[in-house]
This record gives C-alpha cells, structure tokens and sequence, in this order.
C-alpha cells in the first residue's frame, strides 16, 4: 500500500511538472512568435527606409571648405536653403501650397463620385464596371496621362477649340497650358484614383442602417450625408489624403511639361542637383527639408480634415483622447 502511494504521488508531481515545463514552453513560444515572425520585416524597414534616411542625412551635413575638401558636420546646405536670395524656400512653399490644392481639389471630386457609387447606385455589376472604367485610364503610364492634358490645354486643344468656336473669345488662350491650373488639373487628375478608392471603400462599410435611422428621425439625405455618411468615412479620407500627398510632393512631370518657369517645384530642383549640377549634399539637404515640410504640412492637412468630420457629426474620426466620449 505504501509504495503504491509512494508511486501515485510520484506520478502526479511528474504530472504536474510536465505541465508546468508545457505551460512555460507555450508561454516563451508565444512571446517569441511575434517577435520572431517581425525580424524580417524589421530587417527590411532596416534596409530599404532607415540606412538611405541616414545616409541622405549625413550626406546633407556634409559641406566645402575654401580649399574645395568635404567637411563634417556642417549647415552650409541648409543656410542656402534657407536663404531668400536662393530661390529654394520660395519653391518649397510653392510646392506645398500647390499640395494642398491638389489634395483638397481630390477631395471634393472624389466624396460625390464615391458616395453615388458606394451608396445611390444599385446595380452591382454597373458599379464594378464604373470602377473598371476609372481604374482603365491609369493603366496608361504618367507620362502618357500628363502628356494629353497639352492635347486639352493647348492653343489647339479642345478647350480653346470650343471658346472660339462658340464666339467666348477670338485667339486662343496661351495662360491654358503654362502655369498653375494647367499643372493641379494634371496632378489631380494623375492620384485622383487613390482618393476615389479609399472615400468609396471607406463609404460602402458605412451600414446602410445607419442612414435609415437618421432619415427616419427626420434628416433630409443632405443632413444624413453630412452627420452621418461622412463622419464615418473620415478613415478613408485621411489616408487617401496620404496617398494623394505623397506623390503629388514628388511629382516632376507636371511642373516640367506643363507648368512653366513660373511654376517649378523642388522636386524639379532635387532631380537638378543630384543629376545636372552634381552636387549631391545639397540635393540631399534639399531632400530632407521637403521631406520634413511635407510631413509637417500632411500632418496639418489631415488634423484639419479630421477636425473638419469630427465637427460634422458625433460619429466617426475623433481628435479627442482614447476612452472620451465624442
């Protein structure tokens, strides 16, 4: 009786050990999975984003002195930045004010065009093929897309074609082509698709319920839309900001082909210097002020846009503190 006993216990401390050793083992592997699973993806962000961020740094830190040697660290590319004389402050302001028009022109021509798709239009099948049409147009590269806006803005374009036809004026307009409207129609139409995806995705997971009740409370569908439709598509409407942003701070072709020397961006003036005048600091310095100014610049927009839902309607994207109430 006794050994069995002793055998029992035995077995049972094994028991419970293993458990433990279990328990633990499944603890340590599921607080290393994740981690695990990340490496390699901070290995690329690593790779791709952190070392040609720091190398662009220290090469904007990296400046000339009066025997033409490298010296290390220095502001001199940031003061030429910085000063009226050079131009380059001008341009970047010009570049950001020209930003933000493109991304509010995408806004307001994307919200009506995404609401009736997502919301007023009941066949599914026009729907995809409405989507389909949209998305066939960027099939064409920038080059091809900004080149056909001098075939509508041109002194043979369509635009003068019909002013003068019509008898509104007599010679062709030249203000069409070269300047800024010419280059924001170019630029908006270029990243229209990405704010028209995102406010269309974000609008079609509005639930329909939603609107119905606040139309059976007695709001017109402009009171709906306005307290209802958009507070919660903001989601959709910051990160197409995002993507509209982004590309249109970087865009060259537009202000190249369609701008003029009145309009030049300092992407213009990036590209000049790391490929025409060869001085690489200062395009890297360059590099990092827009960088830096556009970050700051989106960061404004979107808290704008935010605030802007956020006043719209108790639903939605909210500016307060996590856990507060709207």
């Amino acid at each position: 009786m006794d050994a069995a006993k002793k055998s029992e216990r035995l077995s049972g401390g094994l028991g419970q050990g293993s458990q433990l050793m279990m328990s633990r083992a499944d603890t340590e592997i599921s607080f290393r999975g994740p981690w695990l699973a990340a490496v390699p993806w901070y290995m690329i962000l690593i790779a791709f984003f952190a070392l040609p961020s720091v190398w662009l740094i220290v090469l904007s830190l990296t400046g000339t002195d009066a025997s033409g040697g490298n010296t290390f660290p220095s502001l001199a590319n940031y003061h030429t930045i910085l000063d009226p004389e050079a131009g380059q402050l001008r341009i970047l302001i010009r570049t950001l004010t020209i930003g933000s028009i493109v991304v509010l022109l995408s806004i307001v021509l994307a919200v009506p065009v995404a609401y009736y798709l997502a919301k007023c239009l009941k066949s599914v099948r026009l729907e995809a093929l409405t989507l389909t049409i949209f998305a066939g147009a960027f099939f064409l590269g920038p080059l091809v897309r900004t080149v056909s806006w001098r075939g509508i803005l041109g002194i043979n374009g369509v635009i003068n074609y019909a002013l003068v036809n019509v008898g509104l004026i007599e010679q062709p307009l030249l203000s069409l082509l070269y300047g800024w409207p010419a280059m924001i129609a170019a630029m908006t139409y270029n990243v229209f698709l990405f704010m028209l995806f995102t406010t269309y995705l974000a609008m079609k997971m509005v639930d329909n319920r939603y609107v119905a009740a606040a139309r059976d409370l007695g709001a017109s569908p402009t009171t709906a839309f306005w307290r209802i439709v958009i507070p919660l598509s903001a989601p959709g409407l910051l990160v197409g900001s995002v993507l509209v942003a982004v590309p249109t701070l970087s865009a060259v072709l537009e202000s190249e082909m369609l701008g003029g020397t009145s309009a030049r961006v300092t992407a213009a003036a990036i590209r000049d210097q790391f490929f025409r005048v060869h001085n690489w600091p200062q395009g890297a310095a360059i590099t990092v002020v827009l960088v830096v100014a556009g970050s700051i610049a989106i960061g404004l927009l979107i808290g704008l846009i935010a605030l802007f839902t956020r006043l719209s309607g108790h639903a939605g994207i909210s500016l307060a503190k996590k856990g507060q109430r709207p």
